[in-house]
């Protein structure tokens, strides 16, 4: 599996070695560990937050170093019972752990990698890869007054990938992105 971050990576001024465009998308491709992969895993099971079955047999903690990132349902605390009630949606990337937890109080909160303390989050479900960083894919729009769609972004890493599947882990900005967030924590049995 390849791993491709299209985004800006700061301090990384190398000139691109490849460039590709798709419809209203330019590409710069700087290759950093061309022998670098990614292995992703899934933990737990989402078809469990119909019905709230999630229980404390289900409940891992899942510490996220610089070279991991993953998504799905976890918060911030010390077991299944301390964080039971808080249960909500989380992103981890690089050392960097954010989650909504689903208590009602709609406040976000985070953790940071910083010396030797790396980032842990109780997980219920969870989709989490690791791994070095093969490539950085800077985009940008040929004609500013027409966005870039998300499917067309893909296409492009694909393409740059010659792969059937990646990785993407993106830094960008969305005019049309709309999402939800739980109202309660699937592990509060009604």
């Amino acid at each position: 599996m390849d791993l491709l971050i299209p985004a800006i990576a700061p301090g990384l001024k190398a000139p691109p070695e490849q460039t590709l465009e798709k419809e209203n998308i330019r590409f710069e491709v700087i290759n950093l560990t061309p022998e670098a992969r990614l292995s992703c895993w899934v933990i737990g099971d989402p078809a469990q937050l119909l019905g709230d079955r999630f229980r404390e047999e289900d409940c891992r903690s899942v510490a996220f170093s610089n070279s991991s990132f993953g998504l799905g349902l976890g918060a911030f605390g010390s077991s299944f019972a301390d964080c039971a009630g808080r249960f909500g949606e989380f992103l981890a990337v690089c050392g960097a752990v954010t989650y909504l937890p689903a208590d009602g109080t709609n406040v976000p909160d985070y953790m940071l990698a910083a010396g030797n303390f790396i980032p842990e989050i109780e997980v219920l479900y969870s989709i989490l890869c690791e791994g070095d960083f093969q490539r950085v894919v800077h985009f940008e729009c040929k004609d500013a007054s027409r966005a870039a769609k998300l499917g067309e972004i893909v296409e492009g890493c694909l393409e740059i990938a010659e792969a059937e599947a990646l990785g993407i882990v993106m830094i960008a900005e969305s005019a049309g992105l709309i999402g939800a967030a739980l109202r309660r924590s699937p592990a509060i049995r009604r």
